[in-house]
């Protein structure tokens, strides 16, 4: 069923071309020096043809809510597993975020610039830093103004995950948990992770404080209620 990218009306690309790159399931905004649509279609088919043909090999692979090894080689599906592994997810929580940062690196050393946004999951290469606005629903207070930048000239992705809004499961009730992170699968899976663990506004110190511990992201930020944590490598913006 399709669902409509309402915040795909926010972007602003400046001089980048912009289209739009849809396959079964994936949906995919992209912006770039210049055009490569073809060029994104075979892309986005190589992702594509890689995940489901290991699922087709190992059924678990798209079923299970754990971790899970089934792929030894290197690949979207060994990415996945491994992001999985990290965060204690299945691996198809990493889904969106892997096919994002799968498909920007086969089309990177063709623009300088490349931005893809796959279900609200980015992953982006750009000379400099990049401004990334969050969504944590209608009803939050920091709806509209909750804006970030990052260095992205080594790329890097930026996933969220909601336990109040989209069509993923999560076992949490966060407004919103933005992973930044330079691989797509590990950003996607520690915002699934991280989202799952985040009841109420008490968990926002709780995670933050854990995970600037643990440094294992680029950066992180929490939003439930009226209650806001920020952490890591970023710089928040004006809206």
């Amino acid at each position: 069923m399709y669902t409509h990218r309402f915040y795909r009306g926010w972007t602003a690309g400046g001089k980048l071309h912009a289209w739009k790159t849809v396959q079964g399931e994936s949906d995919l905004e992209i912006h770039a020096s210049k055009p490569m649509k073809g060029f994104s279609e075979k892309a986005l088919a190589r992702c594509r043809l890689e995940i489901e043909a290991h699922i087709g090999a190992f059924p678990v692979f798209g079923e299970t809510m754990v971790p899970v090894g089934t792929s030894p080689e290197g690949g979207v599906a060994r990415e996945m597993e491994a992001a999985a592994e990290a965060f204690g997810t299945g691996p198809m929580a990493a889904v969106a975020g892997a096919v994002a940062h799968g498909v920007g690196e086969q089309l990177r050393p063709f623009s300088p610039t490349v931005i893809v946004e796959n279900g609200g999951d980015v992953w982006a290469v750009h000379p400099g830093r990049l401004c990334f606005m969050v969504y944590p629903g209608e009803d939050s207070p920091f709806r509209g103004n909750l804006a970030f930048s990052v260095d992205c000239s080594r790329g890097m992705a930026v996933c969220t995950s909601s336990g109040r809004m989209g069509p993923s499961f999560s076992l949490g009730s966060a407004d919103s948990v933005t992973v930044v992170h330079p691989s797509g699968a590990m950003a996607d899976a520690a915002a699934t992770a991280l989202a799952n663990t985040v009841r109420s506004e008490a968990d926002v110190e709780r995670v933050i404080s854990l995970e600037s511990c643990r440094r294992r992201l680029k950066a992180l930020v929490v939003c439930v209620g009226g209650c806001l944590g920020v952490w890591g490598d970023l710089r928040m913006e004006e809206v």
